[in-house]
Order: C-alpha cells, then structure tokens, then sequence
C-alpha cells in the first residue's frame, strides 16, 4: 500500500492491525487493495457509507467469491494527507456499521484469503 509516484506507503502493519481487531481481512497487491468487512451486505454497507462520505474512491468488487472494497489512492497528485484523510473516512464508515452491533464479524473461512499480517 503505497505510492508508486512519490515512493510513500501506508503504515500497513497498523492498518493490518486495525483491521484484525475488527474481524477484516486486507489483501494488497501491485495495482489496488481490497477490503472486506465481514458478510457481502456488511461490506456493500460500508462501501455506500465511505462513497457518500466523499473523501476518497472506493467501489465495490468481486474477488475469489467474496464481495470486497476496492480502493485506488495512487496518483501522481496523491499527497500523504489525501492517503490520511481516505483511511479516516474508511475507519469512520467501519466503525459507524460497527456501532450498529454488527461487530465483531466472522473470520474468513479456510478456502479465503488469511488476514493479513505485518
């Protein structure tokens, strides 16, 4: 999770983390991220709540079976506030969906990806 053009990259240990205290799994890869927030509705919930928000893309996707997040921070104006802000509008989606009581979600089964690790 960083920036191909200026070289930054997220505290990816920390958001792993977070991620785990909330039952998500992060998968990362050369071109984009995905994240999941438990069940297909949970996740779909999340999703509208960061794109309502506004403050960074985000979109829905299928990946291995499982509906994820797919999130894109990487341009060449992207600044490490922009990447600040986004991680702040996306916990703050999570955190509300889990204030609903909907937390702590299943872990992934055997045949999904483990969460990550840092």
């Amino acid at each position: 999770m960083g920036n191909v053009n200026t070289g930054g990259f997220d505290p990816v240990g920390e958001i792993c983390d977070k991620a785990r205290e909330t039952g998500a799994w992060v998968h990362v890869d050369g071109a984009f991220g995905l994240v999941a927030f438990g069940d297909t509705d949970r996740t779909r919930r999340v999703i509208r709540a960061v794109q309502r928000d506004g403050t960074c893309w985000c979109g829905g996707t299928e990946w291995q079976g499982r509906t994820a997040m797919r999130i894109s921070v990487s341009s060449w104006a992207t600044t490490n506030e922009d990447v600040e802000l986004s991680l702040v509008a996306i916990l703050r989606a999570a955190e509300a969906e889990a204030g609903s009581g909907s937390f702590p979600c299943p872990l992934p089964s055997a045949a999904s990806p483990p969460p990550a690790t840092a």
